[in-house]
């Protein structure tokens, strides 16, 4: 659910926040926006939306998710 990927992901940067190297200098986050053209199935399921912002059904950005507001507070140190 995007609850879970919002919980699951600041638990993720939150971690690698207190990691401790000299040979990790950040986290990129891959997914931004959902790929619903590359459901297979016709569901709204999988890997297709793993991103963080939704896709309107014309693939323009659509309403940011909850790990996006997740993300924006880690990144303004207000966790």
């Amino acid at each position: 659910t995007e609850e879970e990927q919002a919980e699951w992901l600041h638990r993720f940067l939150r971690i690698m926040d207190s990691y401790e190297s000299d040979r990790m200098l950040g986290v990129i986050i891959y997914e931004l926006m959902d790929q619903p053209n590359i459901e297979t199935d016709g569901t709204w399921s999988g890997e297709a939306h793993f991103g963080i912002v939704n896709t309107n059904p014309d693939y323009s950005p659509g309403e940011p998710k909850s790990a996006y507001y997740t993300v924006q507070k880690l990144l303004l140190g207000n966790t």
